[in-house]
């Protein structure tokens, strides 16, 4: 062992710091028991270094998940899984045609409503696994970001299709789109709301 002005280095163990005692300073170095402790210091009783050493090892009892966790967990999975498997097959139909052709309606509403939406609605869900590291104002953050970026990616792709077509709202597609654009104008003063709070 060797002395650093009021602490004591134990090279031998995992570089252990014992803080030492005024009083101890001043006086020789004594020889140390094979517990830790100076037989001369006033200092009072600490655990001995075998006592520390088996405490400092002791393997982390690991959390037991239960059955709905479990269910949690797959359930999450088969939804990414189907997200990722539509997103994929559906940007690899559209980005395989010429530029020209490209249907970026399907791929930026693909993105905007199904991707990143999706995602952000999931951030505050405590079975999602990329977001149970962070702090409740960090997944509102997420939740507020995901959601803007999906809705104005999503409107975007909207108005492209509006754009490129003269008659609209006439197939059953367009007649669903036209029930979200309702429910997405009637969100305006939520997101409003949330954005604010």
């Amino acid at each position: 062992m060797t002395r650093r002005g009021k602490f004591v280095v134990n090279k031998t163990s995992d570089a252990r710091i014992n803080f030492i005692s005024d009083a101890y300073t001043t006086q020789q170095s004594a020889p140390q028991r094979h517990d830790c402790q100076n037989i001369n210091s006033p200092a009072p009783p600490q655990i001995s270094c075998s006592t520390r050493r088996l405490a400092q090892h002791q393997p982390t009892p690991q959390p037991i998940l239960t059955f709905a966790q479990k269910l949690e967990f797959v359930l999450t999975l088969i939804n990414r899984m189907l997200i990722g498997f539509i997103t994929i097959y559906l940007c690899w139909m559209s980005l395989r045609l010429d530029r020209a052709d490209i249907p970026w309606h399907a791929v930026l509403c693909t993105l905007g409503f199904l991707v990143l939406m999706s995602e952000g609605l999931m951030a505050y869900y405590r079975g999602n696994v990329w977001t149970q590291v962070c702090q409740r104002p960090e997944k509102a953050r997420l939740h507020w970001l995901l959601q803007l970026s999906g809705s104005i990616i999503g409107i975007i792709g909207i108005m492209i299709k509006i754009c490129l077509e003269e008659v609209h709202f006439h197939t059953r597609h367009g007649i669903i789109v036209l029930s979200q654009i309702h429910s997405q104008v009637n969100m305006l003063p939520s997101i409003s709301y949330a954005l604010s709070s």
